[in-house]
């Protein structure tokens, strides 16, 4: 069986992002370390960029509630 990290919750995928982000900087291969978390080996570098561009470090890697579109149903019509 496949892993996949759309199946993470959003508090897991953002301790990968931290743990594999800190891992490079202690000086392993990027793809190595990606690989040992079952994701795509593209992914981690746009973790490594965001982690080093906005400032904050790994402040940045955290989960951000999801955007899209609002709730049209009253919750009485939801229930």
């Amino acid at each position: 069986m496949k892993r996949d990290g759309r199946t993470l919750d959003h508090g897991t995928l953002e301790t990968i992002r931290r743990m594999a982000v800190e891992r490079v900087r202690e000086g392993e291969r990027p793809s190595d370390v990606i690989a040992s978390y079952g994701f795509h080996r593209c992914t981690i570098y746009g973790w490594l960029k965001v982690a080093s561009s906005r400032g904050k470090g790994l402040k940045s890697l955290a989960s951000r509630p999801s955007t899209g579109r609002p709730l049209t149903l009253t919750p009485a019509q939801t229930r």
